[in-house]
């Protein structure tokens, strides 16, 4: 359901069942560089696509860190 105040929202879904995740889902890996590999490996699995924000020291695998701005 769309909210008429905010037309671009789109609903964030959590996905538990694995039978449900499609080469159009986005996995969000919030965290380290090791939670990174965690969500590519599953995005592999299932042809989806993998987005990283770090929370880490290091990141080099995220695409993000948190006070980034995207745009």
């Amino acid at each position: 359901m769309r909210d008429s105040k905010y037309p671009g929202y789109v609903p964030i879904k959590i996905l538990k069942d694995k039978k449900k995740i499609t080469d159009r889902t986005l996995i969000v890996a919030i965290g380290g560089d090791g939670t990174m590999l965690y969500a590519m490996r599953k995005a592999a699995l299932y042809g989806a696509i993998a987005l990283g924000v770090n929370l880490g020291r290091v990141g080099f695998l995220t695409d993000y860190a948190v006070g980034d701005s995207i745009t």
